[in-house]
């Protein structure tokens, strides 16, 4: 899924979020990309309840996936989200999740556009620059999601086969952008999320 698809949430992201939006109600939650399932771990800090089902296309996940499972237990597997995503029937009663929430490799689209077919109810984390690409903005105008703009910058690791001399210590500006099928029409918001102290982000993300 990508070369960016080794880089684990902190879990400050995750807080910022539930401090501005609330998740919905139901407790079927699934992760497309959920990786080492450190975006798992997070949420249920804040959601003890949930019910996890956690996709990813490595096997080596598999382990570490059911590991970030809560109280409620979970399913991992390992599967591509477009072929699961292809898997729900487009017409009559909706069977997926309740909620999709994922932090996609920050340059596919693909995991994104599996978890609104998952689910009526789609959280994803990415780069800023991602609702800016040509290519995405068409879709991404059907279908207006709300952004809300983390104040600090996610230090990402760096590539592979990057020149062990640059400086990969920048961070990357990151969004949170929400979709609600059942939320009644109206025009998409905006949000800058409250500041919080490089200190204060470095002990969390230490946390991890």
């Amino acid at each position: 899924m990508g070369r960016w698809d080794t880089a684990a949430t902190p879990d400050w992201t995750v807080q910022f979020l539930f401090e501005a939006w609330r998740p919905p109600r139901g407790n079927r939650w699934i992760d497309p990309c959920a990786g080492t399932g450190a975006l798992m771990r997070a949420c249920l800090q804040f959601r003890r309840r949930v019910r996890w089902t956690a996709l990813d296309i490595r096997p080596e996940c598999q382990e570490q996936m059911t590991a970030s499972f809560g109280e409620a237990g979970g399913r991992a597997r390992i599967a591509d989200a477009l072929d699961v995503a292809g898997e729900i029937p487009t017409e009559g009663r909706y069977r997926g999740w309740d909620f999709a929430i994922l932090h996609p490799p920050r340059n596919e689209d693909g995991p994104v556009r599996a978890a609104m077919r998952l689910s009526p109810t789609v959280a994803a984390l990415v780069p800023m620059t991602f609702v800016a690409h040509r290519f995405r903005y068409p879709w991404l105008m059907h279908r207006m999601p709300d952004l809300y703009v983390l104040p600090t910058p996610i230090v990402l690791p760096p590539l592979p086969d990057a020149d062990p001399s640059a400086s990969m210590d920048v961070g990357v500006p990151h969004m949170w952008i929400i979709w609600e099928k059942r939320r009644r029409p109206r025009p998409a918001r905006w949000t800058l999320l409250s500041a919080l102290a490089w200190g204060e982000r470095k002990r969390r993300y230490d946390s991890i």
